[in-house]
């Protein structure tokens, strides 16, 4: 009967043992939400770090990306100044040959208007040397035609003295 006793009370639940295992109950289920929290707590630390991480490597990929595409756009900045410069150079040439062409053209404008002012000048004293020619001529052709009609006088009658002489001398010498 005491063992029966023994263990009915074995089988009675003992307070203080429910104590302990209520108690150790807690304490596992306290630890084991401690554990969980910390587990929480460490991953969203890693996750915190992870995001920082992940931060700055797209701040240095996007501080890469910037100073790529300054480089990129210095360079093309440096190109189309050294091709505007080059432009403007060749402008410049041209201009030069231009100006150099037109001094030429206007030195032989004025060379070319220098010989037809000559050939006018001379054109016009030949014209004058021709009517001064033409003037002397007509004169001396009128003097010619002069001299010639007088001279037909004198020849006229210088013959008609002789052909008077003539029959003079005939009438004197006919019986």
């Amino acid at each position: 009967a005491a063992a029966a006793a023994a263990a009915a009370a074995a089988m009675m639940p003992n307070p203080t043992t429910q104590s302990m295992d209520s108690l150790d109950a807690l304490g596992r289920s306290l630890t084991k939400r401690a554990v969980e929290e910390a587990a929480r707590v460490a991953a969203a630390e890693r996750h915190t770090f992870d995001c920082i991480r992940d931060k700055e490597e797209f701040a240095r990929r996007l501080e890469k990306v910037r100073l790529d595409e300054d480089i990129a756009a210095q360079r093309r900045l440096r190109e189309a100044e050294a091709k505007g410069r080059h432009l403007v150079a060749e402008a410049q040439q041209r201009l030069r040959e231009e100006e150099q062409a037109l001094a030429k053209a206007k030195v032989a404008l004025a060379d070319a208007e220098w010989q037809r002012d000559q050939a006018r000048r001379s054109a016009l004293s030949v014209a004058a040397r021709a009517r001064q020619a033409l003037a002397v001529s007509e004169k001396r052709a009128a003097c010619v035609e002069r001299g010639a009609a007088a001279r037909l006088a004198d020849a006229h009658e210088a013959t008609s003295a002789r052909a008077a002489a003539l029959a003079d001398v005939e009438a004197r010498e006919a019986p």
